[in-house]
């Protein structure tokens, strides 16, 4: 049995796991379109591949000579790039070959391996879709590329690349920057008083929001002058509950490690294939939120141990992804079956050959999958009025009750999410407040009317 695979750091392996199979890698891509010409015929816009230099043509020799008569297996990785190298293989062995089929190895471990090649099925019933995929890419890149390029050229006067992907999100970076350079910073006022309770002090807004008139400013702060009590007009307590956020996706693993490991999205990607290859996660080119049903029992187990029970929810959540094809992968996790503690996942990494920022990224991975498992945070939100000198404001406050799933994820809980709070929130804020009864009068410190300005909308991250 001949193993073909991609990478050969994942030689040593898939032999030490399937002892009796010949694994050859491909290094990657051994054809792509020729560098001195177009490559694709029209009208059927129909690609031709061919091998670049000297090593592509031996991988290609190589191949046909090693495979000839043989039972072969392509196990590329499971992504779009891996099986479009997946495909250009097989039609070099399609003829020579004694059978060719698919497997889809997601997790580089003796587990992992075994039961893809075991469920592996006939190429040709794999999902073809994937290569017509990569076709559009590869065809659309080169198209935009060979036709655009040399026309930015002669009208910028210097060599230009024009790309499917960096055109379009240039367009947005550019139209972005207009908006900032194009926007008027406006002047307004935010009047607060300052009251105090029980030897607690907090602030409350009025109620109306920003102020843009300062003469308007001016008054309702002097005439707040005239009274030294609030009296509490309505309270609102109500409890909140923030759920579990699903284990990581591609992008946002991204996201995550960009806010909390100051990590660029390649290299991220660069040192979750070393982890994958290590056989420490699942693969990491992925849009589901599914876990295994193991994975989850093991997290329970992990939660219930470290945590207690009562960080554990009523039943294992169970993550939906938006994209239906999605659900026959997994997100990303660590691949460890009984899960050791988080104290050890340095020594885990280091101990296969890899760097501390490997596992740093690790780290992240694992908390955000176990996290992902644990019960709700729950908060205790309090909302206040006041009335003063015929003023209404308001002031919010939150306290946690039970920190839950976030306890869990740790101090990146959060950092890792789009800043969706208004202008007002980001104003006003949360804080501690003490126990409010409505009717009651509260002691009021002073008054202040803060001078702010208009933002401009924000650079993309």
């Amino acid at each position: 049995m001949i193993i073909i695979i991609e990478s050969p750091n994942k030689v040593k392996k898939y032999k030490a796991v399937l002892i009796n199979a010949k694994v050859l890698a491909t290094v990657g891509h051994f054809k792509d379109l020729p560098k001195d010409q177009i490559g694709i015929s029209f009208p059927t816009y129909d690609p031709t591949f061919i091998p670049l230099d000297e090593r592509q043509k031996n991988v290609v020799s190589r191949l046909k000579s090693v495979c000839r008569g043989e039972d072969c297996i392509v196990a590329t990785d499971p992504d779009r790039e891996g099986y479009a190298i997946a495909c250009m293989v097989v039609e070099e062995i399609q003829g020579v070959s004694k059978s060719i089929q698919r497997a889809e190895v997601r997790e580089m471990t003796e587990r992992g391996i075994k039961a893809a090649i075991d469920s592996a099925i006939p190429f040709a019933n794999s999902n073809t879709a994937t290569y017509h995929s990569f076709l559009g890419r590869r065809i659309s890149d080169r198209l935009i590329g060979y036709i655009l390029s040399p026309a930015a050229t002669k009208s910028l006067t210097l060599p230009q690349s024009v790309g499917r992907v960096q055109s379009p999100a240039l367009r947005l970076v550019v139209e972005r920057e207009q908006e900032i350079r194009e926007f008027t910073s406006s002047p307004y006022w935010i009047i607060a008083i300052d009251l105090h309770k029980d030897d607690m002090s907090f602030r409350a807004f009025w109620a109306q929001g920003k102020m843009t008139d300062p003469q308007q400013a001016s008054r309702v702060l002097a005439s707040l002058t005239a009274d030294k009590s609030a009296v509490c007009v309505g309270v609102e307590n109500q409890q909140k509950k923030w759920n579990s956020k699903p284990p990581f996706t591609t992008v946002k693993l991204q996201a995550a490690a960009s806010a909390n490991l100051q990590y660029s999205p390649d290299h991220t990607m660069k040192l979750a294939q070393g982890l994958f290859e290590a056989g420490l996660i699942t693969y990491h080119r992925t849009d589901s939120t599914v876990l295994s049903e193991e994975f989850i029992t093991a997290a329970w187990s992990y939660i219930k141990d470290r945590h207690g029970a009562q960080y554990l929810p009523a039943s294992p959540i169970r993550h939906i992804s938006k994209n239906s094809q999605a659900e026959a992968h997994e997100a990303i996790r660590p691949t460890a079956t009984v899960l050791h503690s988080l104290a050890n996942c340095q020594k885990i990494v280091l101990t296969e050959g890899l760097t501390v920022e490997h596992a740093k990224l690790y780290e992240l991975i694992f908390r955000r999958a176990v996290a992902s498992q644990g019960a709700p945070a729950v908060y205790e939100e309090t909302k206040a009025r006041f009335r003063c000198c015929g003023e209404v404001f308001k002031a919010r406050g939150r306290i946690t009750s039970f920190p839950g799933w976030v306890d869990i994820y740790g101090a990146a809980t959060g950092t890792d999410s789009e800043d969706n709070a208004s202008d007002e929130e980001k104003d006003e804020g949360y804080q501690k407040l003490p126990v409010l009864t409505k009717g009651e009068l509260i002691a009021k410190l002073g008054e202040e009317a803060e001078a702010k300005m208009t933002r401009a909308p924000s650079r993309y991250s």
